[in-house]
Formats: structure tokens, sequence, C-alpha cells
């Protein structure tokens, strides 16, 4: 199966938050971006693997999306996403690893997507779509007053290093 290359970037809040959130989905995102996401709800399980929720976007199109792992220790995330009428893909899949940024709460956010078939052309408009729901996700989740702590701390670290060569 074919993958788009590894993307990744920085959010302002804690691999355990955000991947906690992603149980969640289905009732933050219509909440965070309405404009995207109209209405969402799970069609069964709690937010962790085996769970299968759908979504509704703009423009009334339906996401489907079946979480195939759900690793709280490794802080990963896979899921399967079947998309209402988009016939690039017969497989369309979702891989998020989630690793402590070089600031204290924040995490760099890897996604790989996966899809078949090899001819289709990259899902260059899905991997932009994306980008927004995690950046409401972490505004959501920052906590300013822990950001403000790392940011000291790191600016602390970084001035006794600087002291000591």
């Amino acid at each position: 199966m074919p993958s788009f290359p590894e993307q990744s970037a920085v959010y302002p809040t804690t691999p355990d938050k955000l991947l906690e959130a992603f149980k969640r989905l289905d009732t933050l995102l219509p909440n965070l971006i309405p404009s995207v996401f109209s209405k969402a709800h799970k069609l069964q399980g709690d937010g962790g693997a085996g769970t299968i929720a759908e979504y509704v976007y703009t423009p009334g199109r339906t996401l489907k999306v079946t979480t195939e792992l759900f690793d709280e220790v490794g802080h990963i995330f896979h899921a399967d996403f079947q998309l209402e009428g988009d016939w690039r893909y017969s497989c369309f899949k979702v891989h998020i690893q989630l690793v402590p940024g070089l600031l204290h709460g924040t995490t760099r956010v890897r996604y790989t997507f996966i899809y078949e078939p090899e001819t289709a052309p990259p899902p260059l408009d899905i991997i932009a779509a994306a980008h927004p729901g995690v950046v409401a996700l972490s505004a959501y989740l920052y906590d300013e007053h822990e950001f403000q702590r790392s940011l000291s701390a790191s600016t602390e670290s970084t001035k006794n290093l600087t002291e000591t060569v």
C-alpha cells in the first residue's frame, strides 16, 4: 500500500491529553469547528480500539472512522476512514503517533496516510483538512500556565547552559 510521506507538527498540549481527546472526537469536533463538522456520533465503542464513529462534514458528506489501534502507552492512533462519495481510494488509513515535543507540555504529532490504489493521487486535500482539527483540539486542551512554566524552565536551563560554557 502506498503512503504519503510522514507529516509532523508541534502542538501546545501533552501527548496524554491529545490522545485522550481522540476518544471524544465525536463530541469535540462539532463543537470546536462547526463550520467543518455539523454533527457526529459514535455508532459503536468508547473511543478506543474498535470504535466506529460517523461525522457529517461540509457540504453534508459523511465520514465513517473505525479506530483499529488505540495505544495509550505508545501514544498511537490508527484508523480506517471511509469517505462517502470519494471513489479515489479503495482504502484510506491514518496512522498517528504522538511524541513529547522539545518543550515540556508540547506534542509532536506524526501523521502517515496510507491509501490504495497505487494509481490514486496523494491525498493532499485530506491532509490539509486534518490539520485544523488537531489545531482546534490542541487549542482547546492548551494549558497556558503549564506551558509558561515549561517555557520558563527551558529558558532557565538554556541560561544555565550558556553560563557554564
